[in-house]
């Protein structure tokens, strides 16, 4: 029996604020970041309306949620993505979004508060939203201090009170946190630093086969989006298609939960190799490089229902 029910549509705003900052440095990384975020969509048969937009400042990415969304109803879908710099202070600012005319450091201006972008995207679309940000402290959206937002973070906040000091919120935290409206995965938690660049097995192993001449050690791009778009099933920046393995029960649809595993996994075995890598080289080198390690030890964040469909991962 057919149903009444309207097919939903799919609309999707991706912004990538990589050059043109007044006061902060270039993201040398983003362009590729939203050229694979663009890929992965398009490569997908639900037919996405995305709308892109670069290097823009505050109230231009509010104009710019207001109009990429025109026309949304409640059974459709929403997707707005982000990569740039964030606030990653624990002030009144955490998690804000910086436009390219941003000022974090005198009075804060030209950016976007978690308040602001949630309000933005409630009066755009009726519907629910997928939020991807991939900015530093961006978990601030998602942030509570009872464990709202990660599956695991009540957990690590009860671990970090007994392991050191705590960080002491003084700004309002957790403007995404409506799961009937928000499905978030945020590139770190509150007041971190989310990890531009992104390093592979081959680039390491082609860096050592190459010593002592200069080598690449990371590539443009973003750990997070890299791991997302690979997630998504497909090559970082490229067009071409790989086999996701974040879709753990091969149903050929990748939800919010597997998208969030799936990242994590990858920025963990990014971790692990790098710190190999560092013990590699100090040993073929004499260096001591220990303050390296960590470097993609990034804590991604999760909020919404599990189950919601961030992809179909076409064959």
């Amino acid at each position: 029996k057919k149903s009444n029910k309207p097919e939903s549509k799919y609309y999707a705003l991706l912004i990538g604020n990589g050059s043109g900052y007044w006061g902060l440095s270039k993201l040398t990384g983003v362009a590729n970041d939203v050229k694979g975020m663009n890929n992965a969509l398009k490569g997908q048969s639900r037919k996405w309306q995305i709308t892109v937009k670069e290097n823009l400042g505050a109230e231009q990415m509010k104009r710019a949620i207001k109009t990429a969304f025109v026309g949304a109803t409640a059974d459709d879908v929403c997707l707005f993505y982000y990569s740039g710099h964030g606030s990653e202070a624990t002030d009144g600012t955490a998690g804000a979004l910086c436009g390219i005319d941003a000022d974090l450091f005198y009075e804060p201006i030209g950016i976007v508060y978690p308040t602001e972008l949630r309000d933005c995207l409630t009066e755009a679309t009726p519907g629910k939203v997928i939020v991807l940000l991939d900015s530093c402290g961006s978990g601030a959206a998602i942030y509570s201090e009872n464990g709202g937002g990660n599956p695991k973070s009540f957990t690590s906040a009860i671990a970090r009170a007994f392991s050191g000091p705590t960080i002491k919120v003084e700004s309002n935290t957790g403007e995404l946190l409506d799961e009937s409206k928000f499905a978030v995965l945020a590139a770190c938690a509150y007041g971190t630093t989310s990890m531009g660049g992104y390093v592979t097995q081959k680039l390491l192993d082609d860096y050592l086969a190459g010593y002592p001449e200069d080598g690449e050690l990371m590539k443009d791009g973003s750990a997070f989006t890299y791991a997302l778009v690979r997630a998504m099933g497909f090559s970082y920046p490229g067009t071409g298609r790989i086999e996701s393995s974040a879709d753990t029960n091969k149903d050929g649809k990748l939800t919010l939960k597997e998208a969030y595993a799936g990242v994590k996994n990858s920025l963990n075995y990014m971790d692990k190799i790098w710190r190999e890598f560092v013990a590699a080289y100090d040993k073929l080198s004499g260096e001591d490089n220990s303050d390296a390690l960590g470097f993609f030890a990034q804590a991604t964040q999760m909020s919404g229902t599990p189950g919601t469909v961030l992809c179909l991962l076409d064959k």
